[in-house]
């Protein structure tokens, strides 16, 4: 059963076992319960975000002594321990002896003692963290909002949660727990499974995830499969044709976007630009400039810096770089330079599924299955008498 609220991170939970053991129980849960009763209101919040400044501020005497060694030896805020102590209790990692003090438990010591670990599997199992690393593996690129449906219909299933703001708590929570152990990476709104998050899924799969896949996920999974084979291929392709035809499929994307007066420049005089537009940006009509790169390597600054100083011949507010490859660390720099125009970069990987989104140069195929309706079969409802 998923059971944990306010779920952290575990290296949080492991070095906050280890800073309680012989630690005091009652002046812990009295710092807890000071920290706790200044939370604030609506009307007049309170802001965590920096313990060297709240600490003491707002804290003293020994709660304040152990509030900072936590924040001090651990790097964890004080303010969000309740998450570590609430799973800490659900799984018995921590217990409280007779002299007062924390001692951590045989299945804490487990826990604590590597990366993956039989206890740790356990609880990704019973708080659904694998079931979100199996949603990853099988919607590549999926938002939050991808998973979710998935995600509530498993914790109706398998938690007394039931309530639309909770559920994608606790969704956010366990993909940030993922995240922290580099099984699940982010890309803007979308998530992937990082290699060693599917090598962690194959290794536990058959013992934890696997009376989740149905007939229904598994054709959803070959599906997705097929269509990532599309993008590469697709990605290949585009950089075996001409730099002009390129422009020109750059153009017809944008002209897919919304964007207005598209015109491809002239290939001897294009002053380091290769398509200009319009765009409506709420009220206002923005005329944008874009540059297309071919490119294998990633592109460097000086690419960047050319296409803004080309804005004003063309009038433009803004631009945009858009590659097959990436761009180094200087290029996404410079593009964010403050008091700059903005620049706005698109990478190989943007580019392809923005292509795909767009259906510029793919063509979606439906496919229609059919699934039983078990309630209506189960239903005791009588039939209509045709006797």
């Amino acid at each position: 059963m998923v059971r944990t609220p306010g779920f952290r991170p575990y290296w949080e939970v492991k070095a906050l076992l280890h800073f309680l053991q012989n630690k005091s129980i009652g002046q812990y849960k009295l710092m807890n319960q000071t920290i706790w009763n200044l939370t604030g209101t609506p009307q007049e919040t309170v802001n965590w975000q920096n313990p060297d400044e709240w600490i003491p501020e707002r804290l003293t005497g020994d709660v304040k002594d152990m509030a900072q060694q936590i924040h001090s030896e651990t790097g964890i805020n004080p303010r969000y321990v309740l998450g570590s102590n609430k799973l800490m209790a659900n799984y018995s990692l921590i217990e409280e002896t007779t002299e007062g003090v924390f001692s951590i438990t045989e299945r804490g010591k487990i826990f604590a003692s590597s990366e993956s670990n039989e206890m740790i599997k356990k609880i990704d199992e019973q708080e659904g963290c694998l079931f979100i690393l199996y949603l990853t593996s099988i919607h590549p690129g999926g938002t939050r909002k991808t998973f979710l449906p998935e995600w509530r219909k498993y914790l109706k299933e398998n938690s007394n949660y039931k309530s639309d703001s909770v559920v994608k708590n606790f969704l956010g929570r366990r993909l940030a727990n993922l995240m922290a152990r580099s099984l699940v990476y982010r890309d803007g709104i979308s998530y992937y499974i990082t290699e060693v998050g599917k090598k962690y899924l194959q290794e536990t799969s058959s013992q934890f995830v696997s009376k989740e896949i149905s007939e229904e996920q598994n054709l959803t999974l070959l599906i997705n499969e097929h269509n990532e084979k599309q993008k590469q291929q697709l990605k290949e392709q585009l950089h075996n044709v001409s730099p002009q035809k390129f422009e020109y499929i750059i153009r017809d994307l944008l002209e897919a976007m919304n964007y207005q007066d598209l015109e491809v420049t002239s290939l001897t005089n294009d002053k380091g630009v290769d398509v200009i537009g319009t765009i409506q940006n709420g009220i206002t009509t923005v005329k944008e400039v874009v540059q297309v790169k071919r490119f294998r390597n990633n592109i460097q600054r000086p690419v960047i810096d050319q296409l803004r100083g080309s804005l004003h011949r063309f009038q433009a507010f803004r631009g945009t770089v858009i590659t097959l490859s990436d761009f180094s660390r200087g290029a996404k720099e410079a593009s964010l330079e403050r008091g700059a125009a903005p620049i706005t970069l698109i990478d190989g990987k943007k580019l392809i599924d923005l292509i795909f989104e767009h259906e510029t140069l793919v063509v979606k195929k439906d496919i229609s299955y059919y699934t039983l309706d078990t309630d209506s079969l189960l239903e005791n409802g009588e039939g209509e008498d045709l006797s």
